[in-house]
C-alpha cells in the first residue's frame, strides 16, 4: 500500500536503501525566516515518523519562543546539566569544560542574548581575556567552549548562525604563552608549601614534569618507592606516549612517603569521627579520599602561589618549569621528550625550542674557524 502523501510542513518519511534506515525529512524556517531542511532517521518507519513529529513540535514550541530572551548564560546552564553529562568524555574533561565556561566564557559573554552575539563581540571578548595575561591555550579553550554552545544551539534550532566560527584569536608573544618559574620562585613555592596538601603535587610537578591530570590520577599501586631506583608509572595520560615510567628524586620519595602517612591519618580520623572517606587509593586525593577535582586543585594551587608571594601561576606551568630546568642543565632533548611524555622530539622542540642551548663543544669547534695568517 503506497505511503500517504503528507501536507506541507508535515515533512515526509522514506526508506534509505543504502543505509537500510527510514529517514524523516522536513523543510522548516530558522529564526530569521530562512528555509532549512532537517532530517531524522530510525530503524523503522514508525520510529522515524515519531522522531519527525517530535522535531517539528520542538521547533514550533521551543525555538521561536526561547530565542528572543534566552541569554548565553541561561543556555550554558541547560548545556551543562542536560547535554554535557551525555557526552562520551572523561570526567576530568567534563570538569574542565564546566570550569572554562564559568571562569572564562560566561563572565565575558554570559549576559548577551543567544541570538544577538556578533563576531566583533567575540573578537573583543577574546582580546580582553588575552589582556588579562591568560595564555593562548586558555583563550583558545574559551573560544572553543563558546563555539560548542553555539553548535548545540544550532542543532536545537535556537539560532541560525555560529558567530564564533569567524572570530579571530588575538596576537600573543612567546613570553606570555609559555612561562616557567625561576629557580628562586621554585624554591620559594616548595618551601612555603611544606606541611600543606599542595606540597606533594608541587614537588612531583617540578621534579617529574607530569601533567596536572596525570598527577591527580596517580594511585599508590603506580609507585615503587622502595626500589633502588624509585619510580612511578603514569597510566592515565592524554596520549599513548604519556603512559610512561618516571624516575623519582630522593626528596620526591621522602615527600611521597610523608603523603602516604598523611592519607592514612586522614582515613583513620574520618572513620573515628564517622565522616565520609572513600579509600580509592589516590596519592593526592580530595579531602574525602576521592579523586581531587581539577578546578578545586587549581584554586588551591593558585592560592598557594599567591601566599608564597610569587604571583599568579597555573598548575600546568609546573610542567613547563620542570622542562625549563632540564634544558638549563643541558639534558639531551630526546631524554626531555621521553620525560615529558611526548610522542615525538619535534613536539618538544615546538614547545620548548626557545630554551634549547647551543652545546659548548659546538661553539668551541666553530671558534677554530679563522683566517689563515
Amino acid at each position: 500500500m503506497p505511503t500517504r502523501k503528507r501536507r506541507n510542513g508535515e515533512g515526509t518519511v522514506y526508506r534509505d536503501p543504502v543505509k537500510n534506515r527510514w529517514v524523516g525529512e522536513v523543510l522548516l524556517e530558522d529564526s530569521l525566516g530562512r528555509p532549512m531542511r532537517r532530517r531524522v532517521s530510525a530503524k523503522t518507519e514508525k520510529q522515524a515518523l515519531t522522531r519527525l513529529k517530535d522535531l517539528i513540535a520542538r521547533h514550533e514550541a521551543g525555538a521561536r519562543s526561547m530565542v528572543p530572551t534566552m541569554t548565553i548564560a541561561e543556555f550554558a546552564e541547560i548545556w551543562i546539566t542536560e547535554v554535557l553529562p551525555s557526552l562520551d568524555l572523561k570526567d576530568a574533561t567534563k570538569t574542565h569544560y564546566r570550569y572554562d565556561l564559568h571562569h572564562y566564557v560566561l563572565p565575558i559573554w554570559g549576559h548577551k542574548r543567544l541570538g544577538e552575539l556578533r563576531v566583533t563581540e567575540v573578537d573583543r571578548g577574546l582580546a580582553s581575556l588575552a589582556a588579562r595575561g591568560l595564555s593562548r591555550d586558555t583563550v583558545r579553550l574559551a573560544k572553543t567552549m563558546l563555539g560548542k554552545l553555539y553548535k548545540e544551539a544550532i542543532r536545537e534550532e535556537l539560532v541560525a548562525n555560529n558567530p564564533v566560527r569567524e572570530a579571530r584569536m588575538p596576537a600573543f608573544t612567546k613570553t606570555t604563552d609559555r612561562r616557567a618559574m625561576s629557580v628562586e620562585e621554585m624554591e620559594t613555592l616548595v618551601s612555603s608549601t611544606v606541611g600543606s596538601r599542595i606540597h606533594g603535587p608541587v614537588v612531583i610537578g617540578l621534579t617529574t614534569g607530569l601533567r596536572p591530570g596525570e598527577m591527580l590520577a596517580l594511585r599508590w599501586e603506580d609507585l615503587d618507592l622502595d626500589n633502588a631506583s624509585p619510580t612511578l608509572i603514569v597510566r592515565e595520560s592524554k596520549t599513548a606516549a604519556g603512559r610512561r615510567t618516571v624516575v623519582l628524586t630522593t626528596y620526591a620519595v621522602e615527600v611521597l612517603k610523608g603523603q602516604r602517612a598523611f592519607n592514612i591519618r586522614n582515613a583513620r580520623a574520618a572513620k573515628a569521627n564517622g565522616s565520609m572517606w572513600a579509600d580509592d587509593g589516590f596519592v593526592f586525593p580530595s579531602i574525602t579520599g576521592t579523586k581531587w577535582d581539577m578546578s578545586n586543585f587549581r584554586n588551591v594551587f593558585q592560592a598557594a602561589c599567591r601566599d608564597a608571594g610569587i604571583g599568579h601561576w597555573r598548575p600546568h606551568e609546573l610542567r613547563h618549569s620542570a622542562a625549563s630546568w632540564l634544558f638549563a642543565n643541558n639534558v639531551h632533548i630526546k631524554v626531555i621528550s621521553d620525560q615529558m611524555g611526548h610522542a615525538q622530539i619535534s613536539t618538544t622542540a615546538d614547545i620548548y625550542g626557545h630554551l634549547i642551548r647551543q652545546p659548548a663543544e659546538v661553539t668551541n669547534a666553530f671558534e677554530k674557524i679563522r683566517p689563515v695568517a
